[in-house]
């Protein structure tokens, strides 16, 4: 087994090195364990983003089998249960298939009290090896009070989500934005579409099953993340597709469907 630990080269207020993911490599798999902490939640509930699941599962899924690989070519998230709401998220990765030019993969996320999962991730990377930037250390403060807030995802008047091209959220290696932040405005976009329509812009909901294809780089910005709501009911459940664009030339850069469900409040 071999200990990689948290990104050391990162900066310090970078997503990742703030996520706090602890990694070890093991005989043709991997493994992570996260701290469980109120900024990983949807404002004002006790339930993690699964935009924040899935940067987890793209982090311990690029070192299966032996080490990290890369891009990102799709990854999909389902919760099947409410994910915890303290103690640690604990997953682990097996590859599927280690092939040429691909790897997929499955990863099981548990929570520290069950040995059940609650939740499953799948993806797809291109199978080019990476150098290693890991090496172990503590998960750092983030500055700001959700990872909503972290990411700076601003709302416009049409629905649409953007977010600027920053260093702390940006994937160095292949000169985009990391694809966990994409995957986190995409849910943040698609939240507020289902409280908008619901005429209650105040409700919170958060993706039980989150898929996204990263089609392309974003090379100028800002990101864009916007929401069309899937033909359904107005109550319950709610599917959204999100296009994901670079505002600079309009340029498709990835495509989420989410399926969007109401997210308790966090007790008084």
């Amino acid at each position: 087994m071999t200990d990689v630990g948290e990104f050391a080269r990162l900066s310090d207020d970078h997503l990742i090195a703030v996520l706090g993911v602890h990694l070890t490599l093991n005989d043709g798999w991997a493994a992570g364990v996260a701290p469980v902490r109120p900024e990983l939640f949807a404002p004002g509930t006790e339930t993690i983003r699964t935009g924040m699941l899935a940067t987890m599962v793209d982090l311990v899924a690029g070192h299966a089998p032996n080490g990290p690989t890369g891009p990102t070519v799709d990854l999909r998230v389902e919760v099947f249960s409410p994910p915890p709401a303290s103690g640690h998220v604990h997953l682990v990765c097996h590859p599927l298939r280690v092939g040429k030019r691909l790897i997929v993969a499955e990863t099981l996320l548990r929570s520290s009290a069950t040995s059940e999962p609650f939740a499953r991730g799948l993806t797809t990377f291109i199978n080019q090896p990476l150098s290693n930037i890991g090496e172990a250390r503590p998960f750092l403060p983030m500055g700001a009070a959700t990872f909503d807030e972290f990411i700076g995802a601003l709302g416009r008047d049409d629905g649409t989500f953007e977010v600027a091209s920053i260093p702390r959220i940006s994937n160095g290696l292949h000169g985009t934005v990391q694809g966990g932040a994409q995957a986190l405005v995409a849910e943040i976009a698609a939240e507020h579409a289902v409280a908008v329509v619901s005429g209650r812009p105040e409700a919170r909901s958060t993706a039980t099953d989150l898929d996204i294809r990263y089609l392309g780089r974003l090379l100028v910005g800002p990101l864009l993340a916007t929401p069309t709501l899937d033909p359904g009911p107005a109550d319950g459940p709610r599917r959204v597709s999100v296009r994901l664009t670079d505002g600079n030339d309009d340029r498709l850069i990835g495509y989420v469907t989410l399926r969007m469900s109401a997210a308790p409040h966090r007790p008084a």
